[in-house]
């Protein structure tokens, strides 16, 4: 099934189909929504710092360190509600406390990782599914459509056409977040001037090896459906639809009154990556290494579904 694997075709087509992908405009999108989304999100942690200062110097002074503190301090509160929020904890609304775990895991990452990073990066892993899917919904979809890949055939394998294409959108969607990333990073070191550069740089760069490692079951699933589509809007949809399914999940567990409803639908988000994506930020490296491991095993069932479908259809 996997007979005519060439290292070669496959950096080729991988490479091929960036490059069209850029020409065309779709690529640039793509670029674009990335800083949008995630520059808007990073705004809404970072924003507040800057408006303190600003209005706490409005007169010209300086703020004093302990009014900087108390002010960073505010911010970084509002913060660590959030992320407790999103890891699945009570909301920042309530008064009542999360569970002792979550609390535990939220101070690592608000003190023992520089807080105002790992707000920034906890809300871009929300949306990143998202930002896969409008960047990957189109692999082979549009060039089944068009009958464009039976002129490849004569030249390589599917296995390379297939496992090309997935290889060029998951380096393409990393470079773009990884950009973003790097601006984040810089922001906070050069602005705010708030944390240590060596401590910046190593949450970015683990923060980047999460992206990475949560990317590839999400553009593989991707993969599939678009192999699977003969038309474009209707894999956008699919895909879509499917980076929204752990979200969704997550939201409705949420505001569900029912007891056995909410372990229901808790049990369900673990048919996505969205169910354990976040334990690639924890404290226990063998919760990280579970993680790994289940994205991993995501990966490969996606990859394998789908290439057994896009091996037999008709091209």
């Amino acid at each position: 099934m996997m007979s005519g694997l060439n290292l070669k075709h496959l950096i080729l087509i991988g490479t091929s189909s960036n490059r069209n992908s850029i020409r065309s405009g779709a690529g640039i999108v793509v670029i674009l929504l990335t800083f949008f989304v995630g520059l808007m999100m990073a705004g809404a942690i970072l924003t507040p710092i800057e408006m303190g200062k600003a209005v706490i110097g409005n007169g010209g002074a300086k703020p004093s360190p302990e009014e900087e503190e108390k002010m960073v301090n505010t911010v970084v509160d509002g913060v660590r509600s959030l992320v407790i929020w999103l890891m699945g904890g009570e909301s920042p609304f309530s008064d009542k406390k999360s569970p002792e775990p979550l609390e535990k895991w939220a101070d690592y990452l608000m003190k023992d990782r520089p807080a105002l990073l790992s707000g920034v990066l906890l809300l871009l892993f929300t949306v990143l599914p998202t930002i896969f899917a409008v960047g990957s919904f189109n692999q082979t979809t549009g060039d089944i459509a068009t009958r464009g890949l039976r002129y490849l055939l004569p030249r390589t394998e599917r296995v390379n056409l297939y496992f090309g294409r997935f290889l060029g959108t998951t380096v393409y969607s990393l470079i773009s977040i990884s950009i973003l990333v790097v601006i984040v990073v810089f922001y906070i070191g050069l602005k705010l001037k708030m944390y240590a550069w060596g401590e910046l740089i190593s949450w970015g760069v683990w923060a980047l090896a999460a992206y990475a490692i949560v990317s590839l079951p999400y553009i593989a699933f991707y993969s599939w459906m678009s192999g699977m589509m003969s038309s474009s809007f209707a894999a956008f949809i699919t895909c879509l639809l499917g980076a929204l399914y752990g979200p969704t999940l997550s939201l409705f567990s949420r505001f569900s009154g029912n007891l056995e409803m909410l372990q229901f639908v808790g049990y369900l988000k673990y048919l996505s990556p969205w169910g354990i994506q976040a334990y690639l930020f924890h404290h226990d490296i063998k919760m990280v290494i579970m993680a790994t491991s289940l994205c991993l095993f995501y990966t490969g069932m996606f990859l394998f579904l789908g290439y057994r479908r896009f091996a037999t259809r008709d091209l």
